[in-house]
């Protein structure tokens, strides 16, 4: 499961939104580093950084089939 922590819940929207104009992102937690470098990309100030729409897709697939690979039955204890 993933989890993003509201890491500006301290401030208002202006507030969050100026923070992320100096390039200050929010705190994320729960997540793994391909989703967080993802987030960091999109949020990137120069619009030039930012990811295509295909290459979130194909990211954000890539995540998916990650997390519904199967799970290897645990043995159960007596």
């Amino acid at each position: 499961m993933v989890v993003i922590t509201n890491g500006f819940a301290e401030l208002d929207a202006v507030n969050a939104q100026r923070q992320m104009g100096t390039g200050t992102l929010p705190k994320m937690s729960g997540i793994g580093s391909e989703m967080r470098e993802l987030i960091e990309q999109c949020l990137s100030l120069n619009p030039d950084d930012r990811p295509t729409l295909s290459t979130v897709s194909s990211v954000l697939n890539s995540i998916a089939e990650e997390d519904t690979s199967p799970v290897e039955p645990q043995e159960q204890k007596p």
